[in-house]
């Protein structure tokens, strides 16, 4: 069961990354190519998930939980913070980004106290999977409120000038 847990995790974090781009227009979302990749992300996670581990392969979860949940925080910011039609960002999203980066500082946090944590809590409950999963947790919280806002934002935007051009 927990090879489905990490498998969608990392699905999920997959089509944030094909989302940053289509937001971006790397990509377009109606195309032939997008819509097939949708459908073999998560079947790769899956299946070749399974196969990886099989083979003896080890840090095949933490490849697919927490790496992917890297790279997807990476790409996010660098497409949609630092394009030039990104607008300007709100108070709220400013402290929604906030959250995905208290989220990225707590995985190495976790890291740092993990002798400490094993010690206090004892296995399997004090390691630094803990605050990995909860740091995971907060960031995509985060990139969510964040990505939903600007969203909204931009929704608003076009509504207002789409009257203007009738007018």
């Amino acid at each position: 069961m927990i090879y489905a847990d990490v498998a969608w995790t990392g699905t999920s974090s997959a089509f944030l990354i094909l989302a940053c781009f289509v937001k971006a227009k790397f990509l377009d979302d109606r195309s032939v190519l997008f819509r097939a990749v949708t459908m073999v992300i998560p079947v790769a996670m899956v299946f070749g998930g399974v196969y990886l581990r099989q083979e003896g392969f080890g840090w095949v979860d933490e490849a697919e939980y927490i790496g992917t949940t890297i790279v997807a925080a990476a790409v996010a910011v660098w497409l949609l913070i630092l394009t030039p039609d990104s607008g300007s960002q709100n108070t709220s999203e400013v402290l929604y980004l906030a959250l995905v980066l208290l989220g990225g500082v707590i995985f190495p946090g976790g890291l740092a106290l993990d002798r400490y944590m094993c010690d206090y809590f004892g296995t399997p409950y004090g390691n630094m999977l803990l605050p990995a999963f909860w740091g995971c947790g907060i960031a995509f919280v985060g990139l969510y409120l964040y990505s939903k806002s600007v969203v909204e934002r931009q929704s608003v935007a076009e509504q207002v000038n789409g009257r203007k051009k009738r007018m």
